[in-house]
């Protein structure tokens, strides 16, 4: 095998293992799995894993990189096609109760157990707050939004639900239910008449497609 056919080669190794653990991760909880479980699951020693990957947390981190570029670039082809910003909202919306209705509870939970891919985390929220603002103020220019939202505050509200809120309401009623439910009743609670017509016929649109 030539240097260029085994460079390639370790790389399809390397994703094989991101794509694999990612969808174990989600299914059945990160620490449900062990490096033992991947290693038999992809059909290679625990010397080949380990030579890729030192640990747990290490395949931990690479996946969710690999889910933040991934998403990145479905965030900017909906961004291309979306008529304005509560569209592009509603689209992501839309993949995001697709992904955790595919994802098991343990999964966000675990993740806290994680120093480094905790710190990951963390700075992937901070960047979703920044963006978050961008997009109220682009939607209160563009009619969407009520023109007297305030932008810093409503951020706040929605970063301390996640952080304080969520768990409790996850175990009661899953992940699923609680993200669409909290979402709706926040974009409903800041848009014109305008917006919320949208949002109403996208919820219409979506129920459709689920019967």
């Amino acid at each position: 095998m030539s240097e260029l056919q085994e460079q390639t080669s370790r790389e399809a190794l390397h994703q094989r293992i991101i794509d694999v653990a990612g969808e174990e991760f989600r299914k059945h909880g990160i620490r449900s799995v062990r490096m033992d479980d991947l290693s038999s699951l992809l059909g290679i020693s625990k010397r080949t894993l380990y030579e890729e990957f030192e640990d747990k947390e290490a395949v931990l981190t690479a996946v969710f990189d690999h889910q933040i570029r991934r998403m990145e670039a479905v965030y900017a082809k909906n961004r291309e096609e979306s008529a304005n910003v509560l569209e592009l909202v509603l689209r992501m919306f839309r993949i995001s109760l697709t992904e955790y209705a595919q994802t098991n509870p343990k999964y966000f939970d675990d993740m806290q157990r994680y120093p480094k891919f905790k710190e990951c985390f963390e700075e992937g929220k901070v960047k979703h707050m920044q963006n978050m603002k961008v997009f109220l103020t682009q939607g209160m220019e563009q009619g969407i939004f009520r023109s007297d939202l305030n932008v810093e505050l409503f951020v706040k509200v929605q970063q301390l639900i996640e952080e304080k809120g969520l768990k409790e309401l996850k175990e009661l009623y899953g992940m699923y239910e609680t993200f669409k439910t909290t979402v709706l009743v926040a974009l409903r609670g800041i848009s014109t008449e305008k917006g919320i017509q949208m949002i109403d016929d996208f919820m219409i649109e979506m129920n459709r497609k689920k019967e």
